[in-house]
């Protein structure tokens, strides 16, 4: 096989962690044109929609990451030798403790993680972030939550380098670590609901000769099951959503409408599935 031959599809891939995590940043408005309609690869990759896919939070600082923390998770430890840091020092260390207890938390809501994401890549603050999460996850092998805010973290700094219209070679390398971080996490507890959602809407967006159609929708469907043993929480109806449009995507409009209407049934208020519907 040529160098060639890889170098694109790796390249392809990593545009498609980027896709895949639009609902991760809030973004997720129209679906899929069906498999015999659908838009060239690159097209997608370049869409304003996929650009602009992170909400402005001009008025946050710092003291927003503070905030968060105050109200989903116990306070960080008190750093060592705190007495003789500079305030500018001990209030970064503070904001990266609490960004990391926000991102392990079970207790957070993606929309506290959204606010995270978003402050941490405003402030500069992903490699640290990402640096202090590699270690935790070599001290504490078990912990599957690590390795999925990992995947999260590159997903991150994917969509900083495409929002900077930068045309950077790390971002096939950034893909492959956050797919690799998702099937780490999925090793050490399958039940992980973030990995698992991430994971496969991601490959959703891989190149169709991949041939990974049929297997995101085993993946989505197998979430549906599994979100029934659980307690329903608003992110469960994206994967109604994304269920419905990859079914469109591979030519079957009556399954998509189907999933949609099943997932319009358990969260009436979901706004995404309600323009599915609706054909908006």
């Amino acid at each position: 096989m040529s160098m060639k031959s890889i170098v694109l599809p790796v390249a392809m891939f990593g545009a498609g962690v980027i896709v895949g995590a639009v609902f991760f940043s809030g973004r997720h408005e129209s679906p899929p044109a069906p498999a015999q309609a659908a838009a060239p690869a690159d097209e997608k990759m370049t869409a304003p929609a996929l650009r602009q896919r992170v909400r402005e939070h001009a008025q946050e600082s710092e003291v927003a990451i503070a905030q968060t923390v105050q109200a989903t998770a116990p306070p960080p430890p008190a750093p060592v030798a705190a007495a003789e840091a500079k305030p500018a020092e001990l209030a970064k260390t503070n904001a990266l403790a609490g960004a990391i207890n926000i991102l392990l938390s079970p207790q957070a809501s993606m929309e506290q993680k959204r606010v995270v994401w978003d402050q941490l890549a405003k402030m500069g603050l992903l490699d640290p972030v990402i640096t202090e999460l590699k270690s935790m996850a070599v001290a504490n092998p078990g912990a599957a939550e690590i390795p999925t805010a990992l995947g999260q973290l590159f997903i991150q700094k994917i969509r900083v380098i495409r929002e900077q219209n930068a045309d950077s070679e790390e971002i096939p390398l950034l893909g492959l670590q956050a797919d690799q971080s998702f099937t780490a996490a999925l090793k050490i507890d399958p039940t992980n609901w973030e990995a698992q959602f991430v994971k496969a809407v991601s490959m959703s967006y891989w190149p169709a000769e991949m041939k990974k159609g049929d297997e995101v929708i085993q993946r989505l469907s197998s979430l549906v099951d599994q979100q029934e043993t659980m307690t329903p929480q608003p992110q469960f109806a994206q994967t109604y959503v994304f269920l419905g449009d990859q079914y469109l995507k591979m030519g079957k409009p009556e399954f998509a409408e189907q999933v949609w209407r099943l997932g319009t049934a358990k969260f009436p208020s979901d706004a995404t599935l309600q323009r599915r519907l609706a054909g908006r």
